[in-house]
């Protein structure tokens, strides 16, 4: 299961007026063919072809690496970042060997250095690409490394992202977690949206009327992963889009009142259509049901101009609306 890394480096730095020291985090002297230091281990092998390494005791104690014998060095807790092997002097340049991996950066008669490319790894093998019996001799071993570590590797990282629904549907839930824990839902209001399982292992939202609410989700601890607690809000709107037909700008002459027009409107909104006068000391305007929509009725009383606005409000399968038209009163 995927978790969430970064990477600390653990490498000493050390810098004055632009000179930076590194130190490696690990130093060991080789006292055989395998070993290891705290955080790292080696071994040697054979290779087709080759005389087997050795470790030799005289002059303090070195790995003989022959030609096509290799050395690999790798770590079970953290990353190698940089190897540095400090080697006897001999005829036999490190400029012949070769590494699984990375860059060899230095390679000398006396030392030999290993740098990881854009990833650092857990291991790595050195080879000693020389032919005949000469041998290349490894007095020390030097690890610096990249420390993996884990940031809050209990939090199952819980989230939901937001809902956005129309009255009535019924949408399928993403919830992005690490745990394996049982997951429960509460909505601060059922009436708005509904939020639990589907019947089929996951879970689903049920959009029931229009408003917003705030659902909490709620995953119950495990061996592995903390209990954790998030929200997310669904938005549910009106399942179909209002039309306001009939209006236009018009004129009327002073002191009449005059039906000027019939509004008409897919909405069920048969008791929530408003109207109002910007200017009601020039034009009054009602509305009055015909059977086939509502007449337009304005009661002009002075010359000017007057905006008027429509507005059917929303209801459970309708969107709000609004409409505007003049009247100029002559």
């Amino acid at each position: 299961m995927n978790k969430s890394l970064r990477l600390m480096f653990t490498t000493l730095l050390l810098a004055v007026f632009g000179f930076v020291a590194h130190a490696a985090d690990e130093t060991v002297n080789p006292t055989d063919i395998t070993g290891g230091g705290t955080d790292f281990s080696w071994s040697c092998d054979k290779n087709t072809g080759a005389s087997a390494p050795v470790f030799n005791t005289g002059s303090g104690g070195h790995l003989r690496l022959y030609a096509a014998n290799s050395i690999t060095v790798s770590s079970d807790t953290k990353k190698i970042k940089k190897l540095e092997l400090t080697v006897a002097r001999n005829k036999h340049q490190w400029s012949s060997a070769s590494v699984d991996g990375g860059t060899i950066s230095e390679a000398t008669n006396s030392s030999f250095v290993w740098e990881a490319d854009d990833e650092e790894t857990s291991s790595v093998t050195i080879t000693n690409d020389n032919t005949g019996s000469g041998n290349l001799q490894i007095m020390s071993i030097a690890v610096t490394y990249v420390e993996e570590v884990v940031v809050n590797e209990r939090d199952p990282q819980l989230s939901v992202a937001d809902q956005t629904l129309k009255v009535g549907d019924i949408e399928a839930l993403t919830i992005s977690t690490l745990s394996d824990g049982n997951i429960s839902f509460w909505s601060e209001d059922e009436n708005v949206a509904y939020v639990g399982e589907d019947g089929a292992g996951g879970f689903e939202v049920e959009a029931r009327t229009r408003g917003t609410v705030t659902v909490h989700v709620y995953q119950e601890e495990t061996d592995d992963y903390d209990a954790a607690e998030t929200t997310f809000s669904v938005t549910v709107e009106a399942a179909q889009e209002t039309t306001i037909e009939g209006i236009e700008d018009f004129s009327v002459m002073r002191g009449r009142t005059e039906t000027v027009g019939t509004l008409r409107t897919n909405s069920d909104a048969s008791y929530g259509i408003d109207v109002q006068s910007d200017n009601t000391g020039v034009a009054y305007v009602y509305l009055s049901s015909n059977g086939d929509g509502y007449d337009i009725i304005v009661d002009a009383y002075e010359p000017g101009t007057a905006n008027v606005t429509v507005t059917v409000l929303g209801t459970e399968s309708y969107d709000e609306a609004t409409a505007t038209f003049t009247v100029t009163v002559t």
